[in-house]
């Protein structure tokens, strides 16, 4: 055992890696080719018209519409559930139209 031996300093390229990883993060993932950043958005909630659709749509027929009518065949669904699920599409468009225009700026650059 050499106690004169030199100890190997990693701590400088840790902070450094963590630096490096937290601005990442913060800005974004860019794209290899490119000093772009993707900005990065949270998924919206899901409602519970997505997670649990047998719940929240329910035959009319069950509700008491009479068999031998059209509503009978129709699905009924509680007006506050449509609100959640419209309100979800319209989240979900919003970040779908903000990567589409970001993606085709950078490629107007190219």
């Amino acid at each position: 055992m050499n106690l004169f031996a030199k100890k190997k300093n990693t701590g400088g390229r840790t902070k450094l890696w963590g630096i490096s990883l937290t601005t990442l993060f913060l800005l974004g993932c860019g794209n290899a080719g490119s000093p772009t950043t993707f900005p990065i958005y949270d998924y919206p909630p899901v409602p519970s018209a997505i997670s649990q659709p047998n719940n929240i749509f329910i035959p009319c027929a069950e509700l008491g519409a009479p068999i031998n009518t059209v509503v009978s065949q129709m699905v009924c669904v509680e007006e506050e559930s449509l609100l959640e699920l419209q309100s979800f599409i319209r989240s979900i468009d919003a970040i779908l139209m903000t990567y589409e225009y970001t993606l085709k700026r950078i490629n107007q650059r190219k």
